[in-house]
């Protein structure tokens, strides 16, 4: 084989140089990209005055007032429901016939069974006239229940003590 042509087959059997180029980055570097980015920048001035009194705060979502008012029922009778609801269960616990959520136990308490029920009953008559048929006829329902499983729970606690 000739000089020349051995040369040119080293040539091309040996590969061309290869540049490795690390891209990984060390954790010193990232703390710093994440220490760039953590710092905000300040508000443009010029925004500040397009926007008038408003504020970015005020632009990101509601305030707390706005979400307070919001929530706040528009009437009365829009919240007798939820607490006849509350204590006509809470009269049931105390009752004994459902089980405190919080122990699992069954306890009486005919004291606050009453109370509960009474101002379940008050509520309810204030309701009635605001209340379509159907729930009228579930809360006085619901008010007789109470009343009569009282009597003979407590009846039957007074004959065992």
């Amino acid at each position: 084989m000739a000089k020349g042509a051995r040369k040119k087959k080293e040539q091309q059997e040996e590969p061309a140089e290869v540049e490795v180029t690390d891209r990984r980055s060390s954790a010193a570097d990232k703390k710093d990209s994440v220490a760039e980015e953590a710092v905000p920048e300040p508000p443009d001035p010029e925004l500040e005055d397009d926007l008038g009194d408003e504020t970015i705060e005020d632009s990101e979502g509601p305030t707390a007032e706005q979400i307070a008012q919001a929530m706040m029922p528009d009437s009365v009778y829009d919240v007798i429901p939820g607490v006849v609801l509350m204590l006509s269960e809470l009269a049931w616990q105390k009752i004994g016939l459902r089980a405190n959520p919080k122990t699992g136990k069954v306890q009486t308490d005919f004291d606050e069974a009453k109370v509960a029920i009474d101002t379940v009953a008050f509520l309810v008559d204030r309701l009635l006239p605001k209340a379509p048929a159907e729930q009228q006829r579930d809360l006085r329902n619901l008010v007789s229940n109470l009343k009569i499983n009282f009597a003979k729970q407590s009846a039957a606690g007074a004959e065992n003590n």
